[in-house]
């Protein structure tokens, strides 16, 4: 199946026009930010008020942006400006896994822990939503 260029690719973005997911077919010069508002809401900003399902996508969220960043600076060791990005990005994510595993538990088993937080809650069949 071939994909027309300017074609929505409903990359699952979470963004009601899909904004995101749309092709630009003017080149343009990377301006070294991930814009998050695609794909997070605007009360994403407040970490007191988030829910655990907020905290988690912006824990992907943030996750991607340092991958991304990552890979950049495999071809681009030089670019200060990407490299401060990528540090402040994983600083982010790094406190926010921290705020995270603290409240609800592992994200990953390398998170250090005596206590198993999944015993506590109901399994999949018995929420009814799995």
């Amino acid at each position: 199946m071939l994909l027309e260029e300017n074609e929505n690719r409903n990359c699952n973005c979470n963004n009601a026009n899909n904004s995101c997911c749309q092709k630009n077919p003017t080149p343009s010069v990377s301006t070294y930010s991930f814009n998050f508002t695609n794909i997070m809401p605007e009360e994403f900003c407040a970490e007191e008020e988030m829910t655990r399902a907020d905290m988690l996508q912006k824990i992907r969220c943030l996750g991607f942006a340092v991958v991304e960043l990552a890979e950049y600076l495999d071809t681009h060791a030089d670019d200060k400006r990407a490299l401060a990005l990528h540090k402040e990005y994983a600083n982010e994510l790094r406190e926010l896994s921290n705020k995270y595993q603290k409240v609800y538990g592992p994200l990953t088993i390398a998170f250090p822990c005596n206590k198993w937080r999944w015993l506590e809650e109901p399994w999949p069949w018995e929420r009814g939503s799995f």
